[in-house]
């Protein structure tokens, strides 16, 4: 950023830091997107030194590629801009969010000490789900959701996250309408279980929502506002130095975007058994599904047991039907018994429970000793990643 103003501005002396101030003091925050990068754009700058981003070559196959691809991510991005430019309070019965799934956190942090880098940790989860645009006094109720875990009570898979969801949902139980920004993470947010999943919940008599709209980005350019949420999330760790227990994340977590942010943590049974009802295809099949690699908008209406979907965030492509639910669910809806709870917490092998004992609990004061020692273990006969539910 300073070198283009640098460019545009060459009579005009500034340095790093009073361009840095600057911006800052236009409330405008800076995050690093880490090592994250497009691995499309990467793959185009590298396949032919003479096709460049200002001149591909209409011949080249991996040129028209990328020419498909940048068109999809700006189509996205110019989609986002506009939600983000939507006013809250505009209307207050439509909640506007980005989700995911913020990058492995290992506790305890205890960065400063190379033992505890060495020591095999507990895996920590935060699911994020961050209003889109900026957040102000006013806006009471749009307030970032971090659902918080840890991988003694269960995973990542994604019957895990989809149960993130159902908290996100419980937690703005009085909202018909809602829309969503993901990633094409296929293992977190783009699969059969969580559209299952989408059709039960805006069929459930006990519930207000209505109208649920799934938006994707186009791979490689996913930058939302659940990543700024992480990065201060980030900041809030750096800034507690060390992170001991469970708690110390909570709080940490809880302070992060002005202490703005809302902190739910779950239990094992609050993790339910979601699964795929996608009904079996072949490729003779008179109808068959599409791929969900291909779809960028995804759309369900209380009612209807179909969703509605588009593959391009543009406006003039007709919205599809999408009939996927098997022959047992249509006819007979979600049972009582659909999605059961877990009964216990997945729990960590007694190796690694006794590794932190061993060798973290003397760098941690007195006080965080109980959460360590009262973790539950996996069963003797059942992988530390298994899955146990009722």
């Amino acid at each position: 950023m300073r070198s283009d103003f640098m460019e545009l501005n060459p009579n005009f002396r500034c340095s790093y830091e009073t361009f840095r101030l600057a911006v800052k003091s236009m409330n405008i925050s800076w995050a690093k997107l880490g090592n994250e990068e497009c691995e499309s754009c990467y793959i185009f700058q590298n396949h032919n030194p003479g096709h460049n981003l200002e001149h591909p070559d209409n011949s080249c196959d991996e040129c028209q590629k990328w020419v498909d691809h940048l068109s999809r991510a700006k189509a996205a991005r110019k989609l986002y801009e506009e939600h983000k430019n939507i006013l809250p309070d505009s209307d207050a019965r439509h909640i506007r969010v980005s989700a995911d799934l913020q990058k492995v956190i290992m506790l305890p942090r205890l960065e400063c000490f190379k033992t505890a880098i060495f020591t095999q940790r507990l895996v920590a989860y935060n699911e994020s789900f961050v209003p889109i645009g900026s957040l102000t006094k006013q806006e009471k109720n749009n307030k970032p959701l971090a659902v918080l875990w840890h991988n003694a009570i269960s995973g990542r898979n994604q019957e895990d996250i989809t149960s993130t969801f159902e908290v996100f949902f419980d937690e703005n139980r009085d909202c018909p309408r809602f829309s969503i920004w993901l990633d094409n993470c296929s293992a977190q947010n783009k699969n059969w279980c969580l559209l299952t999943f989408l059709v039960f919940v805006v069929n459930q008599s006990d519930t207000t929502v209505e109208t649920v709209e799934l938006f994707y980005f186009e791979s490689g350019h996913t930058f939302m506002s659940a990543d700024s949420f992480h990065h201060q999330v980030e900041n809030s760790f750096k800034k507690c130095q060390k992170v001991y227990d469970f708690r110390d994340l909570k709080k940490a977590v809880a302070s992060a975007n002005d202490g703005r942010a809302l902190v739910r943590e779950l239990s094992y049974s609050d993790f339910r058994m979601w699964e795929s009802c996608r009904r079996q295809t072949n490729k003779n099949a008179a109808h068959t599904l599409p791929y969900l690699s291909n779809i960028s908008y995804i759309r369900a209406e209380k009612g209807c047991m179909k969703l509605f979907y588009k593959t391009s965030h543009d406006k003039f492509e007709p919205v599809q039907v999408l009939d996927f639910l098997n022959r047992k669910i249509i006819k007979n809806g979600f049972n009582k018994n659909f999605a059961p709870r877990r009964t216990c917490a997945k729990g960590i092998s007694a190796d690694k429970k006794t590794c932190i004992i061993k060798q973290l609990l003397p760098l941690m004061p007195p006080s965080r000793h109980d959460f360590w020692k009262n973790l539950p273990v996996a069963a003797a006969e059942a992988d530390e990643d298994d899955v146990i539910y009722s």
